[in-house]
């Protein structure tokens, strides 16, 4: 039921299959607007950034995620993203992208990974961790 003045709920929006410059994508992506928590790690597992973002759009195989920094490609990434109704969901993943937009803003591409190299990074944070403090 409607109540006047008020704003409806409304559904995710569908966008085009196809990416930047045309490129066809794997998965249909939804426009979502959600926060998200990264956590970057370099190829050596070096933590290199912890950031705040919010998501524009989220696929089964990826998100694009607007942040306040610029962000290398081929960085590890994990993602805690929101799921609604007080949820969260954790994924893996690498940077492909990282595109500034105005104002300070970038907008970061992330594909979602299968076997995470994120956490390959981790590990190899733990490990070396572990070493230092024998």
């Amino acid at each position: 039921m409607e109540t006047p003045g008020q704003p409806q709920p409304t559904s995710p929006r569908i966008v085009p299959v196809n990416g930047p410059g045309g490129k066809r994508r794997r998965h249909q992506r939804v426009e979502l607007d959600l926060p998200a928590a990264l956590t970057v790690f370099d190829a050596e597992g070096n933590q290199i950034a912890q950031l705040e973002g919010r998501t524009r759009d989220i696929s089964q195989s990826g998100c694009r995620v607007v942040i306040t920094r610029m962000l290398h490609p081929g960085s590890g990434v994990v993602a805690v993203l929101a799921a609604g109704r007080g949820k969260r969901t954790v994924r893996y993943g690498t940077i492909r992208n990282c595109t500034y937009l105005e104002q300070g803003q970038h907008s970061l591409g992330i594909e979602f990974e299968a076997i995470p190299a994120a956490a390959y990074a981790a590990q190899a944070l733990m490990q070396r961790l572990t070493a230092e403090a024998a």
